[in-house]
């Protein structure tokens, strides 16, 4: 604003001077005079105009540089060691500046001292990082919660750097110098990174950090509608092999039927071919048994996640 204020002074100044000079002028330059006011006010609102679409012309066109951003869900699965790690979900308040990062880690049932750590900074232009104030907490199961309170003004890429370090006391003892037995201990530390780009990150002006349990309640949801999904396909599936099933014995009786003016030589390759579909249809009933089998086991995790999602419940109410 300082800077419109001096152009604004300046070409008033100029505009004052030039009138002045005129005023000297013959009866058709004084008209000409008249006129330059005029001018020189649609100059200045030209001028202004101008310079206001210079400062807004970030906020009236769409940014168009490269968009670096790692997505969430499947989209941002990433290993790390023997595992993988995706971010669930990610929400930014673009008022308080507050920014959520849900991180999900596959299950690992044989790490004993493995902590997980997560960094935080913001991207500028050059590569120039800047760390950010952050925190990472479990949650439940392998779901962490990093929180940055504060992110940068007019920030565009903010990069999360997530691993862990584990540190396992080696079975093979060595010898030191004084041919003493010692077991050392081994650290593993793996890492990976996630990249978040403003254009592409979900925005919520009443996000703020909850309790424990509020996250709990929101995350067994949507994992216990995940569940209903996942039986409803494989149920359907269960359908599909059905048909097929139908339609194989349907064609093992049209070639049985088929048989009756063949040769000798014909039949033999009738009968192969519904060997191969009498194998086929037994594929089948094996495939239906192994979805049948998984439709348990996501029934009984939909029903674990049911009793989690009403403990937190009443956990919350109690407080």
């Amino acid at each position: 604003m300082k800077k419109i204020k001096e152009l604004i002074e300046r070409i008033e100044t100029f505009r004052d001077d030039f009138q002045k000079g005129q005023s000297k002028k013959t009866k058709v330059k004084q008209k000409r005079a008249k006129l330059s006011p005029i001018i020189y006010k649609g100059m200045f609102l030209f001028t202004i105009i101008g310079t206001l679409f210079f400062f807004t012309s970030r906020l009236l066109f769409e940014d168009d540089s490269p968009i670096i951003d790692s997505g969430f869900g499947v989209e941002s699965s990433q290993t790390i060691g023997n595992d993988t790690v995706q971010i669930f979900q990610r929400i930014y308040n673009p008022e308080t500046r507050y920014m959520e990062v849900i991180l999900l880690t596959s299950r690992n049932e044989t790490s004993v001292n493995r902590e997980y750590q997560a960094f935080a900074g913001s991207v500028k232009e050059g590569n120039k990082g800047v760390a950010l104030e952050s925190k990472l907490e479990p949650l439940f199961d392998n779901y962490y919660l990093l929180t940055i309170p504060e992110l940068p003004k007019k920030w565009t890429t903010i990069l999360i750097d997530f691993g862990y370090s584990e540190k396992n006391i080696s079975v093979n003892p060595t010898y030191n110098q004084e041919g003493e037995m010692v077991f050392e201990d081994k650290e593993e530390v793996n890492q990976t990174s996630f990249n978040i780009d403003y254009r592409k990150v979900q925005t919520s002006k009443t996000l703020a950090k909850r309790n424990v349990n509020d996250y709990v309640i929101e995350l067994t949801e949507k994992d216990i509608e995940k569940a209903i999904a996942e039986r409803k396909k494989l149920n359907e599936s269960i359908q599909k092999i059905e048909s097929e099933i139908v339609k194989t014995k349907s064609k093992i009786l049209e070639n049985e039927a088929s048989t009756e003016y063949l040769t000798a030589r014909e039949k033999e390759e009738i009968e192969n071919a519904n060997k191969q579909l009498n194998s086929q249809i037994d594929s089948y009933y094996k495939a239906i048994e192994e979805a049948q089998k998984q439709i348990e086991v996501v029934e009984e995790r939909r029903q674990k996640l049911i009793d989690r999602n009403q403990a937190a419940h009443m956990e919350t109410e109690n407080k």
